[in-house]
């Protein structure tokens, strides 16, 4: 009993002690018991190398299967609630749930490989305390073309064991190249394009971890049938407060809807940090967050033109407002769903042409456009 009870309980102990500081171990490779979740990105020409191409490698390191069975426990305790009914529902639960309880693994590299070798190797790392490495690094090989997508794939130990979740594939990547002119997409996710009922905590809750993904009615045609050829294959980034843990479950969502290919940005909360929760991840200080992302994608694209697609549930109006207001020239068009149905007394506010005015004041009224349809648009 005691060898068990240590078992389980040492992940926990290093995770806490690495978090306030106690001991700092040094980097270490990615081993066979570790996970690796690597996201997909986007790659600019470098501001002081025009012939150079950059790029922001995203990766997240976890201590492998230690969200297993603590998911499969909360799946069996929340079918016996009522809360959701039958194998196949419960399955959902353990899936998503697994993604917030697997212990990340902090202070790790790993090395890519790009196109197959073709264009070199790049070496990732070394994760912070999150367990997260974020490094903007340079290709070696300098010949890629505008929209042309390359993949990468982690270079895994022996003995690694490839996850799954019903996912699969995150130990591998692709970068989208971007020159620095033409049109660029920046999507919300939640309400926008995929329903969550934010305005509802239940909701929230549900349709994150209990219900099949659904995208808004005509979203999923309107990107990929009228922006995608109209804009000329913009790039595209899919920016939600969502947290990072829901990597696997958006990537696959956007895939299954045939939504065009693009960077996923995702906020770096979780049930480890302290104030974290689905919740309080979609709904606390979204308009300080998304406004620092989207600065971020104004300097590495600064000539080309925005379109900002958000909804009214959250920040989107003041932060696509604050947007255009602060970079004048670079936005071109701005679209809002607005969201009905969900919580009446707070979307007799969020939806009121008062707050959309206020939010886009000074914003040229062209540039915006308020719609419950897409097919008004």
């Amino acid at each position: 009993m005691k060898t068990i009870v240590g078992g389980l309980l040492a992940p926990f102990i290093d995770f806490l002690f690495n978090k306030i500081g106690l001991w700092k171990p040094s980097s270490k490779p990615l081993s066979a018991k570790d996970e690796l979740w690597l996201f997909t990105n986007t790659a600019f020409r470098s501001p002081q190398n025009s012939t150079q191409w950059i790029a922001e490698f995203i990766a997240c390191y976890f201590r492998c299967s230690t969200g297993s069975e603590p998911s499969r426990i909360v799946a069996q305790f929340i079918q016996k609630l009522g809360i959701v009914k039958g194998d196949a529902a419960e399955r959902i639960v353990e899936e998503r749930v697994g993604l917030f309880l697997t212990l990340i693994q902090p202070n790790r590299t790993v090395e890519v490989i790009v196109d197959g070798g073709k264009g070199g190797n790049i070496l990732l790392g070394p994760g912070g305390p999150n367990g997260i490495s974020s490094n903007l690094l340079a290709f070696p090989d300098s010949s890629y073309r505008d929209g042309q997508i390359v993949p990468s794939t982690a270079k895994l130990p022996r003995g690694y064991e490839l996850f799954d979740y019903g996912l699969n594939g995150f130990e591998s990547m692709t970068t989208v190249f971007a020159e620095p002119e033409g049109w660029c997409v920046i999507s919300d996710i939640d309400d926008t394009i995929k329903i969550t009922h934010v305005l509802n905590q239940l909701d929230i809750l549900r349709h994150t971890f209990a219900l099949p993904a659904q995208p808004v009615t005509g979203m999923p045609e309107f990107y990929r049938n009228v922006l995608q050829p109209t804009l000329n294959n913009p790039v595209w980034f899919y920016l939600t407060a969502s947290p990072y843990n829901l990597y696997p479950f958006l990537s696959r969502f956007l895939d299954d809807f045939g939504f065009p290919k693009g960077t996923t940005i995702l906020r770096d909360m979780s049930w480890q940090n302290i104030e974290s929760f689905i919740y309080t991840s979609l709904t606390v200080g979204t308009e300080e967050y998304k406004f620092d992302r989207i600065s971020k994608i104004h300097e590495w694209f600064p000539r080309r033109k925005m379109v900002l697609i958000g909804d009214s549930t959250q920040k989107d109006p003041e932060v696509y407002g604050d947007a255009a207001r602060a970079w004048r020239g670079w936005v071109g068009a701005i679209y809002i769903r607005v969201v009905k149905g969900v919580d009446e007394v707070k979307e007799r506010r969020l939806n009121s042409a008062q707050r959309f005015e206020e939010a886009f004041r000074g914003v040229d009224r062209k540039l915006w456009t308020t719609f419950e349809d897409v097919q008004e648009i």
